[in-house]
């Protein structure tokens, strides 16, 4: 029986915090989808600080990749934008803004004052210069920057995705080559330093774009077959994934309202409309967003019950788990049915999984 597989990054509230939260949430949609759904599967998803704050990627890894090791990304990107096949080990680069805060610095994503066109190839030289002394050659797609070698570069980075918001410290980076990678982010950061590259943004009171972040990093491999046979995804790297497991690129897409055209089977979607909030902890803004997730929700499942899709599979993600569960149409009576006494049964992340849930 296919099903209709809704990834929510992001949805997955502390505990301390999930009632006060969800008292104040309308969900229509959601719950109803939860009425009489099969009772909630708690996976811890995350085992290092290194991957905290990215259990969706760590989900997704464990899907298309059957690893539970940190995710290789880059490469995956690469092929997703429509870059040319490279045997090449292959890292991301993503030009961002490091922040003073008190005694530690934080990586800031500059989502809301993206570099322009100029702005990107304004730094492009002096990037280059510093990858090609620490052993790389730039690669710049469109306004994407990617770095390659021949030979492993022994690096464990923290993926952007969990390091955004976070303090850059110990944990951000490992591996016997973690200084060449420092020094490689330090190089970068001066020479755009001394070219003065941030005297325009900053006169205009704007973030200075003072810095780089590395990860991702790996070869691109082939991936098992999945058993998706439609992906909706902003996110490159999950469509690389997705790609990689021999789908055809007509059924990877990005985030739309509709399902692409393809044959009968499971279908996916990442909806990352409360992510962002999650990783600030601004709960008025996850409550604020909540809206728009719920009618994206109710369009996709309509869509997919269209394609004759009645199962419907919900995980939610949190900061180190997920918590899924599994509404059938009413005829199928196969599985045992939970009555919610409150959403937060479901979206409250758990402390201890080795409670049963």
């Amino acid at each position: 029986m296919p099903s209709c597989v809704l990834l929510l990054p992001g949805a997955l509230l502390p505990a301390r915090i999930a009632p006060d939260v969800l008292r104040a949430a309308a969900l229509p949609v959601l719950g109803a989808l939860l009425n009489g759904a099969q009772a909630p599967i708690s996976n811890p998803l995350v085992a290092t600080e290194a991957m905290a704050g990215a259990a969706h990627l760590a989900w997704l890894w464990q899907v298309f990749a059957h690893r539970s090791d940190l995710p290789v990304t880059a490469p995956y990107a690469w092929a997703a934008l429509g870059g040319p096949a490279l045997s090449t080990e292959v890292w991301r680069v993503r030009p961002c803004h490091f922040a003073l805060a008190r005694d530690h610095m934080l990586l800031d994503a500059l989502a809301d004052d993206a570099p322009s066109a100029a702005e990107i190839d304004a730094r492009s030289a002096a990037l280059r210069v510093a990858a090609r002394d620490a052993g790389f050659m730039l690669q710049q797609f469109d306004h994407h920057w990617f770095l390659t070698r021949k030979t492993p570069w022994p690096v464990q980075a923290r993926p952007w995705e969990s390091q955004l918001g976070a303090t850059i410290g110990p944990e951000s980076v490992a591996g016997e080559s973690q200084l060449e990678w420092r020094k490689l982010l330090n190089d970068v950061q001066m020479s755009w330093h001394v070219a003065g590259l941030n005297d325009e943004r900053e006169a205009a009171d704007r973030r200075p774009i003072n810095g780089v972040w590395i990860d991702g990093g790996g070869r691109h491999q082939r991936l098992s077959p999945s058993n998706f046979h439609a992906v909706l995804a902003d996110d490159e790297a999950i469509r690389g994934w997705a790609l990689a497991t021999g789908m055809q690129s007509t059924w990877v897409r990005p985030l739309q309202d509709h399902w692409p055209d393809s044959p009968r089977g499971d279908i996916l979607a990442v909806l990352p409309d409360l992510l962002a909030a999650h990783r600030n902890e601004d709960w008025g803004d996850w409550l604020a967003a909540l809206p728009a997730l719920e009618a994206r929700i109710e369009r996709l499942i309509e869509a997919a019950r269209g394609r004759g899709i009645d199962t419907v599979v919900l995980a939610a993600t949190g900061r180190e788990t997920a918590r899924t569960v599994i509404k059938t149409d009413p005829g199928w009576r196969f599985w045992r049915r939970w009555q919610a006494p409150s959403l937060a049964d479901w979206l409250a992340e758990p402390t201890d999984l080795s409670e049963p849930t």
